[in-house]
Parts: C-alpha cells; structure tokens; sequence
C-alpha cells in the first residue's frame, strides 16, 4: 500500500515536472533562440553597414578614376550629335587641301547609330605622290580613332627624283558617341529605415 503510494507520488512529481517543462522551460528555450537569431541578423547587418563606411574611400577613388578615363576617352571619338557628319569631313577635308590634294567627291556610305555611332566614307583624290603619303600619315595621328578600311592609287609620271602624281580612292571609318554624365554621385544613408536594404533583402530572412 505504501509503494502504490510512492509510485503514485513519484508519478505527480514526474507528471509536474513535464507539464513545467512544456508551458515553462520550452517557451523560455523558444523565445531565447528567436532573440539569438534576432541578434545575429543584426550583427550580419551591423557587418555589411560596417564594410560599405569602411569602404567609402574605395569607392570614391574608384568614381574619380572612372571620370578621368572617361575624360580621356572622350578624346578618341568624335562627338555624336546632327552635324557630326559635317565635322568629320571639314576634318578631313581640311587635311586634304593643307597637302594640296585635291578632293574630288567625299561619300558617306555607312552611319549605323548605336552607342557608339560607326561613320565610313569614300574619298576620291588626286595630287602628288610624296603628299598623300603625308596625308595618310597625319591621318594616322589624328587623336580620334581613324580607320582604313580600303586604299587603292594609281601613281603616275614617276621619274628618278620625284614621286610623281597620284590618283585612287580611300575609305576611312570614324567613331562618334554621347559621353555619360556622371557628375552627381549618389550618397548612402544609413538609417535604420534603409539598413535592410544594404546587401539586399531582409537580414532577418538570411
């Protein structure tokens, strides 16, 4: 009689004890793993926010260097806009007649738009031999990207001191573009409004 007592003492406590364990220590154990989680998406936010202040300079020497190439780059293209055509053949032209060649007919035959706008013409010349040979070489030393595509010359009256008189048709490509603006930089804020947003996405959700 006294054990069936004991047993059933025992097995109050031990009934106790779960149900304190279950609507008690669990919910503790439940709510102390979401605060963890809670934190560490906080610590992995606080990183990310850490990184871009630290890295702040980096980045701003990257943009200086990006408008200086840019900068730079300008100079290898004419600038695209409606009178780009009648740019390139006073360029031309002009290089032409300072060797006394004489232009007889300057054809465009391709302008294909695009972000960087591609223009090839034809040039028909004559004049000496020995100035189309200083015309193609200042050609090649333009600042802006001049390419040959196709050169053909007849070269006539050549004698033992002169180079003689020359005649034939070149067709040069020449590249055009809109340089970007990037003038204004944007700033990154850190607020507790835009914290989530560094990285991508919910932190809570990593």
């Amino acid at each position: 009689m006294i054990l069936n007592w004991v047993t059933r003492r025992n097995l109050a406590i031990i009934a106790s004890f779960l149900l304190a364990l279950k609507f008690g220590l669990l919910p503790l154990l439940v709510w102390q793993a979401e605060k963890i989680e809670e934190l560490s998406a906080k610590k992995r936010q606080l990183a990310k926010a850490t990184h871009i202040v630290s890295s702040e300079a980096e980045y701003r020497r990257d943009y200086v260097s990006l408008q200086q190439y840019l900068k730079g780059a300008e100079d290898y293209f004419y600038v695209d806009h409606s009178d780009t055509q009648l740019l390139i053949y006073k360029n031309i032209e002009a290089i032409f007649a300072a060797n006394n060649l004489a232009v007889k007919s300057f054809d465009w035959v391709i302008d294909t738009p695009g972000l960087i706008r591609t223009l090839r013409a034809t040039i028909i010349f004559s004049g000496e031999t020995k100035n189309m040979m200083v015309t193609l070489w200042q050609l090649a030393s333009l600042p802006q990207l001049v390419r040959q595509v196709e050169w053909n010359q007849q070269i006539l009256a050549v004698g033992a001191d002169v180079f003689g008189l020359t005649q034939g048709a070149i067709t040069l490509e020449f590249y055009a573009w809109t340089p970007p603006s990037i003038e204004s930089s944007e700033t990154i804020v850190l607020s507790p409004d835009n914290m989530a947003m560094v990285g991508g996405g919910d932190p809570e959700s990593e």
